[in-house]
């Protein structure tokens, strides 16, 4: 137990109470970039390997984006489906809104069942801060967009 324990400590975990599209109570992405998903009926459960990131928008959907820069998200009913290619990094922010900045090093919005919309080029970085307002590293210098 002290071995399980010491390694969840090291993952990062969303909790995903509010979620229409899986039935967990935290999600977890540990050291192997392997996916895992908790819930008190059935324990841990894993349902993917090979993920760099994950995040988990305002409506619920787990968005992940694995080691080939690909953003998948993740229904229950239809499992996986694929987004879009060549995005370098993903992030939420405090208002639930997912951000993907792709290999052109242009920023986008997603929203699931609408599409992308436009945000700015040039962004080398993204990050969101502990009060979840979203950063962009542009030209050397960060600057608030959310």
């Amino acid at each position: 137990m002290a071995a399980k324990a010491q390694i969840l400590s090291k993952c990062r975990i969303r909790h995903s109470s509010q979620s229409t599209y899986f039935d967990a109570v935290a999600l977890t992405l540990n050291q192997s970039d392997v996916l895992w998903t908790y819930s008190t009926a059935s324990g841990w459960t894993e349902i993917a390997a090979g993920l760099q990131s994950i995040d988990v928008d305002r409506t619920g959907t787990l968005y992940t984006l694995n080691q080939s820069d690909v953003l998948w998200t993740y229904s229950k009913t239809s499992g996986w489906s694929e987004i879009a290619a060549g995005i370098q990094s993903i992030a939420v922010d405090k208002t639930g809104t997912l951000y993907a900045l792709n290999q052109s090093d242009a920023l986008w919005t997603y929203t699931l069942g609408v599409g992308w919309s436009f945000v700015r080029s040039s962004v080398q970085s993204i990050k969101v801060d502990v009060t979840g307002s979203l950063y962009a590293l542009v030209n050397g210098a960060w600057i608030k967009l959310s």
